[in-house]
């Protein structure tokens, strides 16, 4: 204001049809936009053998022998306030929609029930940090708006420069925010064949691609095997036990480590059948290994 005259700087007007925009945006629109990131993130395996990301059913996960990380989509998020109770075998946890949807592909592959359930690791985003994210995206897709509307907008080049400004920030955030807000690596498993399915919660950190990041961590805790020992492969065959009478071949070892949730989780079957030439002509049966 300058005495009886009023003015107005035309950079606040942008910025305020930005955070209009940023409003009007619709929850399925800035969820299709974090899916497509997502995807983008699927291309980094780390030690999974394959990343599925956002299935939209259990039929969209494929029954391999192979270990995989399945990327759920922002629609199933993570509360880790959750009571611990409900983590076992035949109970929900309601207040987790991503453990609810992980069960759901733990156990069935469409309308058949999952054969190969040892294979899988779930990873989920924090719901408080789905929030953070959505409003980065939210911000993303205003700014993204205005740029490619400057010349219908009457935009200066402070402003079309703003804009530019604006939307490349809101890009890097995104970017920050995803490995951020995909903290929850949802992992399956039993003590022992008689005991019930147990959940391991693991919280991730790092800014690493979301599939590194979570295989690096399993791998260090022992929850994804990539070079497996003869000597412990020999312990697990006696103490299931997985032979059948005096023996048992190589395709029913690699079903079983698939199968069952109380063996280790292995890469891939040439882990087992590295374990196996490891032991062959090293030791006697008597040593615990092969012959």
């Amino acid at each position: 204001m300058d005495g009886s005259r009023y003015w107005s700087s035309t950079q606040p007007s942008v910025t305020r049809l930005a955070q209009d925009r940023a409003a009007q945006w619709n929850q399925d629109e800035v969820w299709q936009e974090i899916r497509g990131r997502l995807r983008d993130e699927a291309k980094q395996r780390g030690d999974f053998v394959r990343v599925h990301p956002i299935p939209a059913s259990s039929g969209d996960v494929p029954g391999e022998r192979e270990a995989r990380l399945v990327i759920l989509g922002p629609e199933h998020p993570h509360n880790a306030n959750a009571p611990k109770g409900l983590s076992t075998e035949g109970a929900k946890n309601e207040a987790s929609p991503a453990r609810v949807f992980a069960r759901e592909i733990l156990d069935q592959r469409g309308s058949s029930p999952r054969i190969y359930r040892n294979t899988l690791v779930f990873l989920a985003p924090d719901r408080t940090r789905l929030a953070e994210l959505e409003q980065a995206v939210r911000q993303y897709l205003a700014w993204k708006s205005i740029e490619a509307e400057r010349e219908q907008l009457h935009l200066d080049v402070f402003q079309s420069n703003q804009a530019k400004t604006q939307r490349t920030r809101a890009e890097e955030a995104i970017r920050a925010r995803i490995p951020e807000t995909y903290i929850w690596a949802l992992v399956p498993g039993q003590p022992d064949k008689t005991a019930a399915l147990q959940w391991s919660e693991i919280r991730l950190q790092g800014q690493e691609p979301l599939a590194v990041r979570a295989s690096r961590r399993l791998r260090n805790d022992e929850l994804l095997v990539t070079v497996y020992a003869s000597t412990l492969l020999r312990m697990e065959l006696d103490r299931i036990p997985l032979w059948r009478g005096e023996h048992v071949t190589l395709k029913q070892l690699a079903d079983d480590f698939a199968q069952y949730l109380y063996l280790p989780r292995l890469k891939d079957p040439d882990v087992l059948l590295g374990a196996v030439n490891g032991g062959l002509g090293m030791f006697s049966w008597e040593r615990d290994s092969f012959a």
